[in-house]
């Protein structure tokens, strides 16, 4: 035999054995589908990526996804107890909450005055600690939600 068709035969050979293992050292194939998208392609936060989500958007509201917390719809004590359709509030309600919100932001020097209870809402000032007003806001009786109005 010459030295090309040893070469060739133990060539083959070597294919021959390593065909016979390779389905136990073979991996399977990733699955077909569109390429990833590599790191470089998603959005990097930088300095003209806009406000955070919760400073979006101009509303003013004592409540809601965006302070967290036990205020928050999503807060760490909403899980142990089902809300209530009907809240029923009454003023004096409507003023612990807004001093509790107050006080979970903390902020201390602001105040809650001339609550005065309507039919379906509950109408209330965020106040200095000299008494001069900074906002007007009606509570929702049933709901407790709370929105601007002056």
């Amino acid at each position: 035999m010459t030295r090309f068709c040893r070469k060739a035969a133990l060539a083959a050979a070597a294919a021959a054995v390593m065909g016979a293992a390779a389905p136990s050292l073979a991996q399977p194939a990733p699955p077909a589908g569109p390429p990833a998208a590599s790191d470089s392609a998603a959005p990097q936060p930088g300095p003209g990526m806009g406000p955070p989500p919760w400073a979006r958007g101009g509303r003013h509201e004592l409540h809601g996804p965006r302070f967290g917390g036990p205020m928050g719809p999503r807060g760490p004590l909403t899980g142990l107890i089902m809300p209530r359709e009907d809240k029923q509030l009454t003023a004096d309600e409507a003023v612990r909450i807004a001093e509790g919100f107050l006080l979970w932001m903390g902020e201390r020097d602001w105040k809650i005055a001339n609550a005065t209870q309507q039919d379906d809402r509950i109408r209330f000032d965020l106040t200095t600690k000299d008494g001069s007003r900074i906002a007007t806001f009606t509570m929702d009786r049933k709901t407790g939600r709370v929105q601007r109005v002056g």
